[in-house]
């Protein structure tokens, strides 16, 4: 049986983060884990100190489907991948605030995350491609006409730092998929 299409192209984008990660394309960290999951699956008290997760998180939705040619269906939907830490005492001033360095180089990495799918493959400038089975994902770029873009969507979050401790970024991806 085969999966559905978020979840393929979810799979592939873990494939292509692992790969990116193994090559050393992430100056600021070069061990975290990088799975997929539904939104809520994984839960925030699962993090141990040491442990800095990034997760794609299958889209509920499509945000667009439209006819691809006479046979086949284009789908457009936004995968987001959270980045996530729990900071431990030993990364708290007196005063509470998490450490600036760690918050800065995981800032760091969210920021790489997503340029990763803005930069240019081996085939001469074409946006970033992805293939899950017969399905091929597209990067969307700004030129096109789609409600959601590819973006940053939260650098760090302030509540997560001060509440729980914890590191917690996110951006989000826009494929096309036929």
């Amino acid at each position: 049986m085969a999966d559905s299409i978020l979840v393929d192209l979810s799979e592939s984008i873990v494939a292509a983060l692992i790969t990116a990660r193994d090559a050393g394309t992430f100056d600021t960290f070069d061990d975290f884990s990088i799975t997929w999951d539904f939104e809520g699956r994984v839960k925030d008290s699962e993090l141990s100190d040491d442990d800095l997760h990034v997760r794609v998180i299958v889209p509920r939705k499509y945000a667009r489907v439209r006819p691809y040619d006479r046979a086949a269906l284009e789908y457009i939907a936004a995968w987001d991948i959270d980045i996530r830490k729990r900071l431990g005492a030993i990364t708290q001033d007196r005063n509470l605030d998490a450490d600036r360095d760690i918050c800065t180089q995981l800032s760091r990495l969210v920021e790489q995350i997503h340029g990763f799918f803005l930069t240019a493959t081996d085939d001469g400038g074409a946006l970033r491609r992805l293939t899950a089975g017969t399905l091929t994902g597209r990067w969307i770029s700004e030129d096109e006409d789609i409600p959601e873009m590819s973006e940053i969507l939260v650098a760090y979050s302030v509540k997560y730092l001060r509440d729980q401790r914890q590191f917690y970024g996110c951006c989000r991806e826009v494929f096309c998929v036929s």
